[in-house]
């Protein structure tokens, strides 16, 4: 489940990273004519940041979208102007390509929490088959139900804990693995897992333990004490 959230994390981290620290800038305007136009349009956009190369205007607006369209519409209607391009536009494109990336990251996720379902109701499963005669003791020794299910069910929320924190220790490990694997040359993945990854990775492996423990406790109420302890091992 957290190589599902890191890859999330890692893929939207792209636009942030790329849009948000690397690309300070809100448009671009590239030049078709004119060496005077570069001062025209510096007159034209006061306030604003302006920084040339190769050609190219990259410009940071002063404040906000508003001030990017009204700067825009009036380089439009320049001849001497080639494009105008806003970095939103660029970043909404992204957006989009990578929103079906989300689709296959769902599905990891839904197949790892599936499968950490099927694992654990499987070893209570077996856990319960095996200490029948012992549950069957304790209810003749006269334990409430809440004790003999909390003796039962202590070892599986143990389990359940230590499984989950190497399973983070592992997840982190194979999350970088899988990052670095399907890394291209032109496109960089981000390399932190998020906080709240963990923590989703965490809560649902700690959610399916509790929802087989609530499945379990009909399964433990009907053990028979006097059927269970004539039984021969």
């Amino acid at each position: 489940m957290l190589v599902g959230f890191g890859l999330h994390d890692a893929i939207w981290d792209i636009i942030d990273v790329q849009f948000g620290q690397i690309q300070r800038y809100d448009m671009t305007v590239s030049i078709a004519r004119g060496p005077d136009a570069w001062e025209r349009l510096a007159q034209g956009a006061d306030g604003w940041d302006t920084d040339l190369a190769y050609g190219t205007w990259y410009a940071t607006a002063p404040a906000g979208q508003e001030a990017c369209d009204r700067l825009a519409d009036a380089l439009r209607a320049d001849r001497a102007v080639a494009t105008v391009g806003y970095v939103q536009t660029t970043v909404g494109t992204y957006r989009t390509m990578l929103s079906a990336i989300d689709v296959i990251v769902v599905v990891l996720i839904v197949a790892a929490a599936a499968l950490a379902f099927i694992v654990l109701y499987d070893l209570t499963t077996i856990d319960i088959g095996e200490r029948i005669r012992e549950t069957a003791t304790l209810k003749v020794l006269g334990f409430r139900r809440g004790e003999v299910d909390a003796y039962v069910f202590r070892e599986v929320a143990v389990l359940v804990l230590v499984g989950a924190l190497a399973g983070l220790g592992l997840g982190t490990w194979l999350e970088g693995f899988v990052i670095t694997t399907v890394e291209v040359d032109v496109v960089m993945f981000g390399r932190t897992i998020h906080a709240a990854s963990y923590l989703w990775a965490f809560l649902l492996a700690g959610l399916f333990a509790a929802v087989v423990m609530l499945a379990m406790r009909p399964r433990l109420a009907a053990i028979d004490m006097v059927e269970s302890l004539k039984s021969v091992d």
